[in-house]
């Protein structure tokens, strides 16, 4: 869905609401965001974040303790939370 001319209200760091037109004078901080795109994020619909990125670090991750994995597994969501990916799917 495009709005054109829309506006965000952003509260508490997360996103309150999303409407055609100008926020209420209520809203808070307005930003003047013409010509800029504002999309939620992205979705990686195919990503190992528990294991390697090939079949031979995928097997290796297997036979360790849950304990690293789960520790690099937060490392790798971490850091594609960084680039803007909302949603993983394995």
């Amino acid at each position: 869905m495009v709005i054109e001319r829309g506006s965000i209200v952003v509260r508490a760091g997360k996103i309150a609401s999303v409407a055609a037109g100008a926020p209420s004078s209520a809203s808070g901080k307005t930003i003047n965001a013409k010509g800029m795109t504002a999309l939620p994020g992205f979705i990686d619909a195919h990503k190992h974040i528990n294991t390697g990125p090939d079949e031979k670090a995928q097997m290796q991750s297997l036979l360790e303790p849950a304990t690293p994995r789960s520790y690099r597994a937060a490392g790798r969501a971490t850091a594609a939370l960084r680039c803007g990916i909302t949603l993983s799917r394995e």
